[in-house]
């Protein structure tokens, strides 16, 4: 379940990523996401997102916190964050585009 709550706050992370530096200009379908480095850049922000997790929770298990209130402490950081990254993405999308409409 843990896995399945990580992946929403990745998700949004990329699409983040993506309309910080979208790719707007291509000939070929393929080149929206061949030789785009934004793809890496999420990849890394992603990598470093979990490894901050993991370093937040592995605190708290090295504090003394029992197994229940660990699952539950991972589960309500990917939750906080994930609600914090949702917003923040479709707040930006309207205003990328808004900007990118003609």
């Amino acid at each position: 379940a843990l896995g399945m709550l990580a992946s929403w706050p990745v998700c949004a992370l990329c699409v983040v990523n993506d309309l910080h530096s979208p790719r707007l200009t291509w000939t070929e379908p393929h080149q929206a996401m061949k030789g785009n480095f934004a793809t890496l850049g999420a990849m890394l922000l992603s990598a470093v997102y979990l490894w901050l997790c993991v370093m937040v929770v592995g605190g708290a298990r090295k504090a003394g916190l029992g197994e229940v209130p660990l699952y539950l402490l991972a589960a309500a950081i990917l939750i906080g964050s994930g609600i914090v990254l949702q917003r923040y993405m479709e707040n930006l999308s309207d205003r990328k585009y808004a900007a990118i409409e003609v």
